[in-house]
């Protein structure tokens, strides 16, 4: 396998990632060592496949290499697997959400909100009246709750919490108000708490413990 595609492999280290980011971060290499020419044949992809340790990957482009598929067609075969196993595990995760209410803390990506719509009662949180609101929650300005101890109120009312967080090994380090405003240790036992993991770590960072909660990455 070319040397450049095992070093584009090593931009992060894996265990910063989730499943999700480590599959889009595989079919991008993919595709570029399709582009270049670095990757003549099935086999390729899966020599690098395997160095990302990604097994989805390695056992589906074997089943489309014995099938003799073409090496586009079959990157674009791996690429709607993976996809479809990315929405399976989101799938069961927003089907136990079903009917409770979730409190997402802003900042959060666009396309995590709309999970939650169809599923849950959601309220908005924004802890640090500092961020700037983007543009696509303008439409739910008035349903959002400003300030931390009226955050906290509603997290701990809540079944489900969703807030953004990096993740640096078994660490997670989140904005200084979405920590101020989640306590795990007064959480009900029963409340579940989702992670959005973001890919760069901000300056006013703080970890956060997550007590005896079990914490699910979307």
């Amino acid at each position: 396998m070319p040397q450049d595609a095992h070093a584009a492999g090593r931009s992060e280290p894996a265990a910063a990632a989730t499943a999700d980011q480590q599959d889009e971060r595989l079919l991008d290499v993919l595709r570029l060592l399709i582009d270049s020419g670095k990757a003549r044949t099935t086999q390729d992809l899966i020599k690098y496949a395997q160095q990302a340790n990604s097994p989805a990957a390695v056992a589906r482009l074997r089943e489309l290499d014995e099938e003799g598929v073409p090496l586009d067609l079959a990157f674009d075969a791996v690429s709607v697997h993976l996809r479809i196993l990315a929405h399976k595990r989101n799938s069961v995760l927003l089907k136990a959400c079903q009917g409770r209410t979730a409190a997402l803390f802003l900042p959060l990506p666009p396309h995590v909100v709309e999970l939650f719509m169809p599923v849950c009662t959601v309220e908005f949180l924004l802890a640090d009246e500092h961020h700037h609101l983007p543009g696509y929650f303008h439409q739910y300005e008035d349903r959002i709750r400003h300030g931390s101890r009226a955050c906290r109120q509603a997290a701990g009312q809540a079944g489900v919490v969703v807030f953004e967080a990096f993740r640096k090994g078994n660490a997670y380090f989140v904005d200084a108000g979405v920590s101020d405003s989640i306590d795990p240790r007064l959480l009900p036992e029963s409340t579940q708490l989702i992670v959005h993991v973001r890919p760069h770590q901000n300056p006013d960072d703080v970890e956060f413990s997550v007590g005896s909660h079990k914490v699910n990455v979307l």
